[in-house]
């Protein structure tokens, strides 16, 4: 068979993109439900930013398409562009990476005390937890305000989104994943995820991280499960702009993450490593070091505990960063 030209093949692929986006229609906002806090944590990470790339710049043939795949949609983006032209398009031109210190309260704090610990703490960077239906703390400070005053003070923002958990988790009051409808739960979490990032002022080319807590291993349905859950996740937030992160326990789903390799799915952009054994690095026995590297991953070294500066305390867990966070407007 004889090959198309590139230009004949380009507005193929351009027309089926522009069809998709034609028929899809804006999702609204989920329910912002809140469970028992026994599954809330604290995370965290410490300096050093990379100079985000302008947002105009890349590749010109794809130089309209993160816009069209950027709308929320209710049908997916071919997968040529999500997960390969869209991501490239997204990391080059839109993301923004952070090296450092910080830490991570499970309710964002208020702001005298953000803006205590930024005087005299030595932590630069603040996770945030945006929504999902097993967020177990109330969010009355984090708003669309909060969030323009930290970054103004210099805080790096690393959203995380809690949503459905692995079928097998074993901790109590968790809305799990259903295998038979694990990929309209994926697609209807990511998009609550990008608006409610859109809504605090997160920008396209932020990274989002979905938190999935620990769960036996050795169970490969369950596994398989919360994988292909998290591939779809991926992809779909790849097609509202943003990029993908995901946080786990190294005994579990960053294990089995990477001994997967996720065959037939889109993979993380990021990797969020837990494992409190205090060693302030990316590097993790879990992953070998040329995955996700470089500039792709966070550790959580340390786990709850008690800090004070500037006469504020607060309950938190810490992290070492070296990888993509959020943008803001």
């Amino acid at each position: 068979m004889a090959l198309r030209s590139t230009k004949a093949r380009w507005c193929t692929a351009a027309a089926a993109v522009c069809a998709v986006v034609c028929l899809s229609l804006p999702s609204a906002f989920a329910e912002d439900r809140l469970t028992d806090a026994a599954t809330a944590r604290t995370q965290a990470g410490p300096p050093a930013d990379e100079a985000m790339i302008p947002d105009l710049s890349g590749l010109p043939e794809f130089s309209g398409l993160a816009y069209f795949t950027g709308l929320t949609s209710s049908a997916f983006v071919p997968d040529l562009f999500v997960s390969s032209a869209t991501f490239q398009y997204i990391k080059r031109t839109q993301s923004r990476t952070f090296t450092g210190d910080g830490f991570d309260a499970c309710t964002a704090p208020p702001l005298r005390a953000m803006t205590a610990w930024r005087k005299s703490s030595g932590l630069h960077a603040l996770g945030i937890y945006i929504g999902g239906v097993n967020r177990g703390c109330g969010q009355s400070n984090l708003t669309p305000s909060w969030v323009s005053a930290v970054t103004r003070m210099g805080w790096r923002l690393v959203p995380v989104y809690v949503g459905r958990q692995a079928p097998c988790a074993r901790q109590p009051h968790l809305k799990l994943i259903d295998p038979k409808t694990a990929t309209a739960q994926a697609v209807d979490a990511a998009d609550d995820a990008a608006n409610r990032a859109a809504a605090l002022g997160l920008a396209r080319g932020s990274a989002i991280y979905f938190d999935l807590e620990s769960y036996p291993r050795k169970n490969a349905a369950c596994t398989n499960t919360a994988l292909s859950y998290l591939g779809t996740w991926t992809q779909r937030m790849h097609a509202h702009g943003y990029l993908a992160g995901f946080y786990s326990s190294a005994g579990s789903g960053i294990t089995d993450l990477v001994a997967a390799g996720m065959p037939g799915h889109v993979r993380p952009d990021a990797l969020w490593i837990a494992r409190w054994d205090n060693k302030s690095t990316v590097q993790d026995a879990a992953v070998p070091n040329t995955a996700w590297s470089p500039h792709q991953r966070i550790k959580q070294f340390a786990g709850a505990h008690k800090e004070s500066y500037g006469g504020v305390a607060l309950n938190i867990d810490k992290d070492y960063l070296d990888g993509p966070v959020a943008r803001t407007r």
